[in-house]
């Protein structure tokens, strides 16, 4: 299997930060975040992203041998 590069899992952070703006859009109530199943799923589906990305490049800046860091 080919590992992603660090600078790959940054593209993936910033991604999935740009879906949950996306998502959220122009809400300000907490209580309109909540109570929308879709929205909430989709939300944490991208917080899983970020956390499992950063994971990941937090392993390959600790393990350069494993793990490419630079771009392909």
């Amino acid at each position: 299997m080919k590992h992603k590069s660090v600078t790959k899992f940054m593209y993936d952070i910033i991604d999935a930060i740009n879906a949950i703006n996306e998502f959220i859009g122009e809400i300000t109530d907490f209580n309109s975040f909540v109570t929308s199943r879709l929205l909430t799923s989709a939300v944490e589906r991208e917080l899983q992203v970020i956390w499992r990305s950063s994971l990941q490049c937090d392993k390959a800046r600790s393990h350069p041998g494993n793990f490419r860091n630079s771009a392909n």
